[in-house]
């Protein structure tokens, strides 16, 4: 008995299909994976001037180094340095720089962008808030340094 040839496979429509379900697939798991990079680097950047504050702050109470500390603060980065003084380039400084589309906002940053804390009680000479925002719009982080020298993190 002979049997009729017969050719399997896969047909056009069959495999327009796949490619449409493997595009979808990867358009959702590109914006995911993106939004969750943006939400990672405005963490990391807020919480380095969360750091750099309350390092300072420490440094300066427990008087480590006889001097005070401070942080300086622009829009792209954010630098703890040792002094009453901010000094670019200071060998002491400690400088962090944000991702790209990460920026820094705040009346402090207007007004000089330093804030000193004192060695005996640890009140910083500048209050406010600092935000810390992606520019993509994909949110934003509250920093609030109270006049108590306290730092608070949003």
């Amino acid at each position: 008995m002979v049997r009729p040839f017969s050719i399997r496979g896969f047909t056009f429509v069959e495999l327009l299909v796949v490619i449409a379900v493997i595009g979808i697939i990867a358009t959702i798991s590109t914006t995911t994976f993106r939004a969750m990079y943006q939400k990672a680097t405005l963490e990391s950047g807020a919480s380095e001037v969360f750091e750099a504050l309350t390092d300072a702050r420490s440094k300066t109470l427990a008087s480590q180094g006889s001097s005070v500390y401070g942080v300086h603060f622009s829009s792209t980065t954010v630098t703890r340095f040792m002094g009453d003084t901010y000094t670019s380039g200071a060998s002491t400084n400690s400088v962090y720089t944000f991702e790209s589309s990460i920026l820094a906002t705040s009346s402090i940053i207007s007004a000089g962008g330093n804030v000193l804390f004192s060695r005996l009680t640890g009140i910083s000479n500048a209050t406010g808030t600092i935000y810390v925002y992606d520019s993509s719009g994909a949110g934003t982080t509250t920093i609030i340094i109270h006049g108590s020298g306290l730092i608070e993190y949003e």
